[in-house]
């Protein structure tokens, strides 16, 4: 099973969490651009966990926390875009703006580590290809630019005194490496 999960499509069907996290988060998200602490900014907005496929888990409702995130980061509600996503199937994300901007994430490859779960950690690693189309506001000449990314996340947490399964907070890492996106239509020709 384990090389299976090389295989784009194969490995987990996605990354479980504790059944006890089930319900609404609010998520303060500091992001550092470059590897700068000053080039930090705060972003404030709610996640979702869902119940999953397997029994006693539930997994990130990718759809709702992906268009809260994007509505944070450009700090308009009217901003935040519709999406499709479903837990069934986790690994395609559809996020859509009135202005006709589209953001499509396809998660290719997954790992998950839960063996230090019951100490309060969980780790996870996705590939992602994603689609932006600049719909009206596109300076592509209306070409979609593809790229690549893997998202490497680490959580921990402090059992909650009153109930040892839910905690009270999250902390988590998340480094996001460009893998890159040498699309040959975006490049310019000279000659």
């Amino acid at each position: 099973r384990r090389s299976a999960a090389n295989i784009p499509g194969y490995g987990p069907t996605d990354v479980f969490f504790p059944g006890s996290w089930a319900g609404q988060w609010r998520i303060q998200r500091q992001v550092s651009l470059g590897g700068s602490s000053e080039n930090t900014v705060t972003l404030d907005y709610t996640t979702r966990f869902v119940p999953s496929i397997e029994d006693g888990t539930v997994v990130v409702d990718r759809g709702f926390t992906q268009a809260n995130l994007e509505g944070a980061a450009t700090l308009s509600q009217a901003a935040t875009p519709s999406y499709q996503w479903t837990h069934t199937n986790p690994n395609d994300l559809r996020l859509a703006w009135p202005d006709g901007r589209r953001k499509d994430v396809k998660i290719t490859q997954r790992a998950a580590d839960y063996e230090q779960v019951g100490e309060g950690r969980l780790w996870s690693s996705e590939v992602q290809r994603v689609t932006i189309d600049g719909g009206s506001n596109s300076d592509n000449n209306g070409i979609p630019v593809v790229t690549a990314r893997r998202v490497v996340t680490q959580y921990r947490w402090e059992p909650n005194s009153e109930d040892k399964a839910a905690p009270n907070i999250v902390q988590a890492l998340e480094v996001i490496y460009d893998l890159g996106g040498s699309d040959p239509l975006q490049s310019s020709s000279s000659g």
